[in-house]
């Protein structure tokens, strides 16, 4: 078997926000009915509102996309309710490309956005559904869309099934990402401990391929072939001006090492960052031709 089961959400570490409250105050985190009620809620918000975004800690699913999402409502905030303010409530001390993000931030949306990080109040561990107010431990922050981003694990079928240890993810040999729970079974996608490898859509793409074929040899008694694992992030910060970054990966002892790197740089020319966005609409047209045609 090689399962696929995606990403869960811890729901019990901020004091009264659960399932119900994840309803009215989505995550939209995953395709599904919630981005469309976020939507809804950012078309209804006045302007000169405050929009709050609270960032999950690690480990979790495609580690820019909280920051390609400030960007995004920026750009329509600028647009639509160019007196509104994003505030990005973080569990966390940093995020990644924090210098290009921010450098883009300021050049296209001016102080619009702020981020707060863990050690200014940023972390939430509490939130007031009646008034929309996100508590830490040292601050509180009253926003017209709430939009919290829970710490994650991964998806609820693995800790049935008994897939999972102590951290909540998928233990797997890299080598073959056979579980360390249950021989037979390999998993794959968000729902592992990827090392140094991210949890992306492209990431889970160059798994399935290598995984396919260390199962192909081992069905066959044949020797597995070593194939590249390779990731690139994609995201969107304005109009025609794309980033990424992104890696080359090996199984080793410690798991999925990385190799090489790559990302986006401070003063690129916009040259470079439409090209970028050109490569991630070509990368995400052929991706999706691929898996679904």
């Amino acid at each position: 078997l090689i399962a696929t089961p995606g990403i869960g959400f811890k729901l019990d570490l901020i004091d009264g926000y659960d399932k119900k409250t994840a309803e009215i105050f989505p995550h939209a985190y995953r395709a599904d009915a919630q981005v469309a009620t976020l939507k809804r809620q950012l078309d209804a918000m006045p302007d000169g509102g405050v929009f709050a975004i609270s960032s999950p800690p690690r480990p979790y699913r495609c580690p820019p996309a909280p920051y390609e999402r400030a960007a995004m409502v920026a750009h329509y905030m600028k647009h639509h309710k160019p007196r509104s303010k994003i505030l990005i409530l973080d569990a966390k001390d940093e995020f990644p490309m924090s210098e290009v993000m921010s450098e883009v931030w300021e050049r296209f949306y001016g102080d619009m956005i702020e981020w707060v990080p863990a050690e200014f109040g940023g972390n939430i561990q509490a939130f007031d559904a009646k008034t929309r107010t996100l508590i830490s431990a040292e601050e509180k922050f009253t926003a017209d869309v709430v939009n919290i981003i829970p710490a994650q694990h991964a998806g609820p079928i693995t800790h049935v099934a008994g897939l999972t240890d102590k951290t909540g993810y998928c233990p797997v040999n890299s080598m073959t990402f056979e579980s360390k729970r249950a021989p037979g079974v390999h998993v794959i996608g968000d729902a592992i401990d990827p090392g140094d490898m991210s949890k992306s859509a492209f990431s889970a793409n160059s798994q399935a391929r290598y995984c396919a074929a260390v199962v192909g040899a081992l069905l066959t008694g044949k020797t597995p072939p070593k194939l590249p694992l390779t990731n690139t992030c994609f995201f969107i910060a304005a109009k025609d001006h794309g980033l990424k970054l992104g890696g080359t990966y090996k199984p080793s002892g410690q798991g999925l090492t990385g190799l090489s790197g790559y990302l986006s740089q401070v003063g690129e020319d916009d040259t470079i960052r439409r090209q970028t966005a050109d490569d991630g609409e070509a990368w995400f047209a052929s991706i999706t031709k691929e898996m679904f045609s």
